[in-house]
């Protein structure tokens, strides 16, 4: 990223957020960082909300953070996308994965007997893994208590839907690249068309929805 890009996107930030970014080392993980928090602002600007806000970031005691007002948001990273899922009324919980070659009974012990099945009877097992996994995922970071959560506690059935610790959670499957599986969680049903995706370019300053 040229540097006056760069500047002018870590230049947003509030004083708290640039010291924590500046204390990772590789350079790919301060524009990961950057780019949740931009699309973070984004998220407070879409609401109304005044992007000093973000000095308000809190931490649950599993690493989770969150703010005192009423915007729940997760942010989740793979590949080349950075993703924030943000809501005024749900506590989502999102997760992307690129779907890379890999050797997936080394996580057979992740999944339920049933889920297992589904892997290997799908015409596509390796994207099927995929889907699976990135719905785990979401709902663990929905809960808040992320891998304190056994992924294999986490179980699916056919309509969407996950039951864990006494609540429903609802699955999406979010499609906008087929290189990645993308899972969004929340504890309530809503339809797809609540779901307004908008894709953001920060090394051009495009935004495009979809």
């Amino acid at each position: 990223m040229p540097s006056e890009i760069w500047d002018k996107h870590f230049n947003t930030l509030p004083k708290t957020l640039k010291e924590s970014n500046a204390r990772y080392t590789r350079w790919q993980d301060r524009h990961l960082h950057l780019f949740g928090k931009l699309l973070l602002a984004k998220a407070l600007e879409y609401h109304q909300i005044d992007i000093e806000n973000l000095n308000r970031l809190k931490y649950n005691k599993f690493g989770k953070p969150y703010f005192d007002f009423n915007l729940g948001f997760n942010i989740s990273h793979s590949g080349s996308y950075v993703l924030c899922a943000f809501s005024d009324f749900l506590t989502p919980g999102i997760d992307i994965e690129e779907i890379k070659p890999i050797d997936i009974s080394l996580l057979k012990h992740i999944f339920s007997d049933g889920e297992w099945k589904t892997i290997n009877s799908s015409d596509d097992s390796l994207k099927r893994f995929y889907d699976l996994w990135t719905m785990k995922e979401a709902v663990i970071k929905a809960d808040g208590r992320g891998l304190s959560i056994p992924l294999k506690k986490v179980n699916s059935d056919n309509d969407g839907v996950v039951t864990h610790s006494s609540r429903n959670w609802r699955i999406y499957n979010i499609k906008f690249d087929p290189r990645y599986s993308v899972s969004i969680a929340v504890d309530q049903l809503i339809s797809h068309g609540e779901i307004l995706l908008e894709e953001i370019d920060f090394y051009n300053f495009s935004d495009k929805s979809f």
